[in-house]
């Protein structure tokens, strides 16, 4: 027996990034390129802010893919397959628009086989490296006087050994060991400048970052300071790489997803990072969904709506349960036709920072995905691999999933009696369901 039923469709769009903290986010694309270069957006997704994507595989085998992976990241994530050789297999965004001496940036990443599981046979490298030049925007890998921040990610039996450039030479980081199949947010803080500067980091607190050096954080803790590269003194960073190479029979594989990154970090900071921020329609209005992982020091959320992306005024307020990895829901009862949110995070010294934007239009599309609830079941017609998100009232988000193309129910029996909200995220279809169990 259906006991409540409600399937809505609603237009999702990019939201464009402000200011200079900007996210690159892989969204819905599922794609690959197996040789050549492709540069955005005939394969990546255009960077907002005026950079240039860049893709390239070599000759050595393997792929650059973009998809949803059920093991790893939000929506879609970019997967490297290294090459066998040490011809690069390359991400790249290049040629910023304002950049400066100083550059943050953070990502997830995880490191295995195809399936994100350790490798039959363990062998390759994978860099990041973040610096100005003309290595960045070509076939070309690594080039160390065009390099400011260097990490090497090395695979070898039972974990990832991980090194650090310092000047010409790579030397052992400070945490070097990372277990195959796990996902890892690092953030790296970069000076260039010829004096110290002043910060705010991912995990709240204020730091000086010495002039050449880099900070090094690793899910969200305070790893060290590391020197630079080879980039000289006194250059700005423009853009930033990932790569692999030289692993035997293309077996391993780096999954890159939710970059965020800054050009300035004394007056731009990284904003603290939330597991999830969604927006999911209920009758005529959009209910927001989101998680923290850091609530130290935090005030309040306070939710702001945007008709144009630009103005955006206050709409409501969360005050903040200072425990880390709480949910959080909000209603906007009077929603736009188009509405661009945003949660500014104020803190409790009097500060604050801003989430990333997001941006929901509610519109009827024809669709041939049906999904419904019945008997403790969610069932699924006519998709392709739809990525499934279960909120409960409180802002939980309970399932996270990606069906396989021959699942076509999924058991919810385990949820407690209530009232539930669904995404389905299906290629670049997005629809919703809410239903009371």
């Amino acid at each position: 027996m259906i006991r409540r039923l409600l399937l809505l469709t609603i237009c999702l769009y990019a939201a464009p990034s402000f200011g200079q903290v900007w996210t690159y986010d892989f969204g819905t694309v599922s794609d690959s390129v197996t040789s050549g270069a492709v540069t955005s957006p005939t394969f990546l997704p255009a960077p907002s802010d005026g950079a240039t994507a860049y893709a390239r595989v070599g000759t050595g085998g393997g792929k650059l893919a973009v998809r949803n992976y059920t093991n790893f990241g939000t929506g879609s994530a970019l997967r490297i397959q290294a090459p066998t050789s040490s011809s690069a297999n390359k991400f790249d965004l290049y040629n910023m628009s304002s950049p400066s001496k100083t550059f943050g940036i953070r990502f997830t990443a995880s490191f295995g086989d195809s399936l994100n599981n350790a490798p039959a046979t363990p062998s390759g490298q994978f860099y990041f490296f973040a610096g100005h030049g003309s290595s960045y925007s070509g076939a070309g890998s690594f080039s160390g006087t065009q390099t400011f921040t260097g990490i090497q990610w090395s695979f070898s039996s039972g974990s990832v050994t991980m090194s650090n450039r310092a000047g010409s030479s790579w030397a052992s980081a400070t945490t070097p060991t990372i277990a195959y199949g796990t996902s890892i947010d690092f953030t790296f803080y970069m000076n260039g400048n010829a004096s110290s500067v002043t910060y705010t980091g991912v995990d709240n607190v204020s730091r000086s970052l010495a002039s050449n050096t880099w900070d090094l954080y690793m899910n969200g803790v305070y790893v060290g300071n590391l020197p630079k590269a080879q980039l000289p003194a006194d250059s700005v960073i423009s853009a930033f790489m990932f790569y692999g190479v030289s692993s035997t029979g293309n077996s391993g594989n780096m999954y890159i997803d939710n970059i965020v990154y800054t050009k300035n970090i004394a007056t731009n900071p990284l904003p603290l990072r939330l597991k999830f921020f969604d927006a999911i329609p209920d009758n005529n209005s959009v209910r927001l969904f989101w998680k923290t992982e850091v609530e130290e020091g935090i005030k309040e959320y306070v939710v702001e709506r945007s008709a144009d992306g630009t103005s955006f005024a206050t709409i409501g307020k969360q005050t903040g349960m200072k425990v880390n990895g709480s949910s959080y829901t909000f209603t906007d009862m009077q929603p736009y036709k188009s509405n661009y949110y945003r949660l500014k995070i104020a803190k409790e010294d009097g500060s604050y920072e801003y989430s990333q934007i997001i941006a929901a239009k509610v519109c009827k599309i024809a669709t041939d995905m049906k999904v419904w609830y019945s008997e403790n079941n969610l069932h699924f017609d006519k998709h392709n691999h739809p990525l499934v998100a279960v909120y409960d009232i409180t802002g939980k988000r309970i399932i996270y999933a990606q069906l396989a193309s021959t699942e076509y129910i999924m058991d919810v029996s385990s949820l407690v009696t209530g009232t539930y909200f669904v995404r389905i995220q299906d290629g670049k279809e997005t629809s919703f369901l809410k239903f009371m169990k």
